[in-house]
């Protein structure tokens, strides 16, 4: 195989990730104002699981699985104000809410929907030499990897 260059680039900056949560952000909310090295993250799913008996014989399936999904935003984020406000949402109504996450990646042409619940953030911003963002963890099924132009 010859040498040369891929012709789709690992471009991050152009993705767009888009939030629902049912019951408060009924129609989609662009996220925007990412931290400086990372927007988005996907987890591991453990798909199988397997066990070996007694006997040195292993068997193995497959299994429902999760997959933690990470959003970090920056401090000064307009959408880290619009998750806080989702937040005290939750909070006020001691009720969480399905979460959909839309998120378009062109420079690789893949579009990824997942839906799931948030299950963890940062209690508030941190001061270091600079506010530091926070980070939302999800836990969401992926309903489709689509491939886009």
């Amino acid at each position: 195989m010859p040498m040369g260059q891929n012709p789709r680039t690992i471009t991050a900056a152009n993705s767009v990730v888009m939030f629902k949560a049912a019951g408060y952000f009924d129609q989609a909310i662009q996220l925007q104002g990412f931290q400086v090295d990372n927007a988005f993250g996907f987890g591991d799913a453990t798909v199988g699981e397997t066990r070996i008996g007694v006997d040195g014989k292993q068997s193995g399936g497959w299994v429902s699985h999760e997959v933690p999904v990470t959003v970090f935003l920056e401090a000064n984020s307009a959408s880290r104000q619009q998750m806080e406000e989702f937040r005290g949402w939750c909070n006020a109504n001691q009720e969480t809410s399905l979460c959909t996450l839309d998120i378009t990646i062109p420079s690789i042409g893949k579009r990824i929907e997942a839906s799931g619940f948030m299950v963890s953030q940062g209690g508030g911003p941190s001061a270091q030499k600079l506010i530091s963002g926070t980070q939302y963890v999800f836990n969401m099924v992926i309903n489709n990897e689509d491939s886009i132009a």
